[in-house]
C-alpha cells in the first residue's frame, strides 16, 4: 500500500496511521492523500485470532444513583441522571425494592392522675388542681414481610396522579380529571383494602377493571419502564415520581382488635393500638434549588412562616412548567399467600377431607385467597424472604378452596400472635416504654390467650 494502485489516479495517495480510536473517518493529510486510522484489537478489548489473548468485556458496573433516608425510612433523590434516563430510573426502583417495608405496630397505655400543688397568687398560697397524663406503657414492634415482592401498576380505571397535581382515569378517549365524589369514594376503598389486607392490584368493585379473581398484577396499559420514561421527558420543575410500597395478607384490622382485646384482659385504662407501614415510599425529584428546598422539612417551614409557600403551591398546581406527579406502580409485599398445591402432592388424609377454606381463614379472607396470592409470579418469587427464615413453618398449612388445594406460604397473623402474646403481656404489666427502638424477636415467657386471638388465622 505504499505505492501507487494499479488503475488508480497518480494524485491520489493513501495511507495507514499509528494506532489510534478516534474513529474510521476519513481525514485529509496534505491535499489529497486521506489518513486511515488502524485498529489494534489488543488494545479496545475485541477478539483476536488467538484464544490465547483474547480479553473478557468489561463487568457492568450499576449506576449508584445520589438519595437521602428520612426519619421514617422513606427514600428521596434528586439525582440528575434519574431525571434524565428512564432506564436508570428503572433500575434504581428494581434495586430499592430489595429492601422491604416494615409494619410496626405501636402500642401504648396510659392514665389521667388528679393532683394539686400550692402557688402564690397575689401575695397569697393557694391551691391549684390540675391533671396530667401519665404514660403506663409505650414500645413498638417491627415487622418485616417475609416473602419476595411483587410489581404491581395501577389499573387505568383506577384514579391517580399521572403526570398531574390531580387525580386521573386513563379512558378510550385519553385522561380526564376525577370529581370530588370519585376521589372520596376511592380513597375510603384504597383504607378498607389496606385494613383487610388485600393486594393494591384488587380492583374497586364499584369500578369495571375486569374479574377480580385475574392473576394480572400489571393493569396499567403502561409498563413501569415506560412511566419512568414519560417522567424524564417531562419539562416541570416541581415534576414528582413516588414509588409506593404495599405490606398485603394480614388482616389489619382483625389484628388490631385482638391485640387490643387481650392487653384489655390486664389492663383496664386508655388503650392504643396502631399499625402502620414505615419504609415504603420511594421519592425522586428534579435537581434544581426549590426542589431541594422543598425536600428539606425546615425550609419547607420557614417558607410557610414567611407567606412564601402559597405562591410556590399556586405555581406547582397551576403553571404548565410547574408540578407533576406519577403515583402509578409500586411493589407488594405479602405476609402470606395461598399458593395452588397438585392433589399429588397431598398426604391421603388431607387429600380425603383438608379443612375447609373458610375455617381456616374465616370470611374476610375469601377474597384474598384468589390469585392475587398466587399471581404471575415466577418460581424464584415463591422463595420465602430471608428474614423469614428464622419463623416456624405452620403446620396445618393445607386448606380446600374453590379453586382446589392450596399452600399457604409465609406467616399468618395467628402464627405471628402465638409469638408476641407473651412478649406484649410482659411489656404491659412491666411499664416498658421504648417507642424509639422497636422490637424484632419476641421474648421466652409463657402466654396467657385470649379469646380474640384465637380468632386469628393460624393461631
Amino acid at each position: 500500500m505504499s505505492g501507487e494502485e494499479p488503475g488508480a489516479s497518480a494524485s491520489l495517495k493513501w495511507r495507514f496511521s499509528q494506532p489510534r480510536h478516534e474513529g474510521i473517518a476519513l481525514k485529509p493529510v496534505d491535499g489529497n492523500a486521506f489518513d486511515i486510522p488502524f485498529y489494534d484489537p489488543s488494545a479496545i478489548g475485541y477478539a483476536t485470532s488467538n484464544p490465547a489473548v483474547e480479553e473478557p468485556p468489561p463487568d457492568f458496573t450499576s449506576y449508584e444513583a445520589e438519595y437521602k433516608t428520612e426519619s421514617n425510612g422513606n427514600i428521596i433523590s434528586h439525582d440528575r441522571h434519574l431525571n434524565e434516563d428512564g432506564e436508570a430510573l428503572y433500575r434504581f426502583l428494581l434495586s430499592q425494592s430489595s429492601s422491604p417495608p416494615v409494619l410496626r405496630i405501636a402500642c401504648g397505655g396510659t392514665h389521667t392522675e388528679h393532683r394539686s400543688r400550692q402557688v402564690r397568687r397575689d401575695g397569697h398560697t393557694v391551691t391549684e388542681h390540675y391533671t396530667e397524663t401519665v404514660t403506663d406503657f409505650s414500645f413498638a414492634i417491627d415487622v418485616q414481610p417475609p416473602l419476595s415482592p411483587v410489581h404491581w401498576t395501577v389499573a387505568d380505571e383506577e384514579p391517580a396522579c399521572r403526570g398531574l397535581m390531580v387525580q386521573q382515569v386513563q379512558g378510550p378517549l385519553g385522561k380526564h380529571k376525577v370529581t370530588r365524589a370519585e376521589r372520596k369514594r376511592h380513597d375510603a376503598w384504597v383504607n378498607e383494602r389496606r385494613q383487610r389486607g388485600m393486594p393494591p392490584w384488587t380492583p374497586d368493585p364499584t369500578l369495571q377493571i375486569g374479574d377480580a379473581e385475574s392473576a394480572r398484577t400489571l393493569l396499567s396499559s403502561h409498563t413501569v419502564r415506560e412511566w419512568a420514561d414519560m417522567y424524564c421527558a417531562s419539562p416541570k420543575h416541581l415534576k414528582e415520581f413516588v414509588f409506593v410500597k404495599v405490606v398485603h395478607g394480614w388482616n389489619i384490622e382483625q389484628l388490631e382488635d385482638a391485640i387490643r382485646s387481650y392487653i384489655s384482659t390486664f389492663y383496664s385504662d386508655t388503650l392504643s393500638v396502631e399499625i402502620q407501614t414505615l419504609r415504603n415510599k420511594i421519592y425522586v425529584r428534579p435537581d434544581n434549588r426549590l426542589a431541594r428546598m422543598l425536600s428539606n422539612k425546615w425550609l419547607k417551614l420557614l417558607s410557610i412562616i414567611l407567606l412564601v409557600f402559597p405562591f410556590i403551591w399556586l405555581f406547582k398546581r397551576f403553571h404548565s412548567r410547574g408540578g407533576g406527579q406519577w403515583k402509578v406502580a409500586g411493589a407488594a409485599y405479602p405476609m402470606k399467600r395461598w399458593v395452588p398445591l397438585p392433589s399429588s402432592q397431598l398426604d391421603p388424609i388431607e387429600r380425603d377431607a383438608p379443612p375447609s377454606f373458610e375455617a381456616s381463614v374465616g370470611s374476610t379472607s375469601k377474597a384474598m385467597s384468589a390469585s392475587p396470592f398466587t399471581s404471575t409470579a415466577s418460581s424464584s418469587q415463591m422463595v420465602p424472604h430471608p428474614h423469614h427464615l428464622s419463623m416456624p413453618s405452620p403446620r396445618h398449612d393445607v386448606v380446600l378452596t374453590p379453586d382446589g388445594p392450596r399452600r399457604v406460604e409465609g406467616i399468618r397473623e395467628g402464627e405471628w400472635f402465638k409469638m408476641w402474646e407473651s412478649t406484649i403481656a410482659q411489656c404491659v404489666t412491666r411499664r416498658y416504654i421504648s417507642s424509639s427502638n422497636p422490637m424484632t424477636t419476641p421474648l421466652q415467657v409463657a402466654p396467657n390467650t385470649s379469646l380474640a386471638a384465637q380468632q386469628l388465622d393460624g393461631y
